[in-house]
């Protein structure tokens, strides 16, 4: 279930200004504080995303991705894209902007 944020849009001298409350995605917002009835609204708030690690043993590590099959490219400063992560099996060293690759 997620998590949504309220805000309060009438004074209380017990509850905080805003408020976090547990609804299913189908339960309609709601437009009164639970604990003390202050009008209220349902804000936007910045989404909990997981941060992405290229360290030793994250998700996107080059270890990782070579046990998963898989491989990363960066691009480059002239627009060349280099494999960082993944096996020759996983594809070319280097994508170029015309379309063309590179082993070595």
């Amino acid at each position: 279930m997620p998590i949504y944020e309220y805000k309060r849009l009438e004074e209380c001298p017990f509850c905080p200004e805003r408020f976090e409350v547990f609804q299913d995605v189908h339960d309609a917002p709601l437009a009164q504080c639970q604990h003390c009835g202050a009008a209220c609204k349902r804000v936007v708030s910045a989404p909990n995303l997981k941060k992405y690690d290229r360290g030793h043993g994250g998700a996107l590590s080059a270890s990782n991705l070579e046990r998963q099959g898989m491989a990363r490219w960066e691009k480059r400063g002239d627009g060349t894209c280099e494999r960082t992560a993944g096996t020759d099996e996983n594809g070319p060293r280097y994508l170029f902007k015309d379309g063309s690759t590179a082993s070595e």
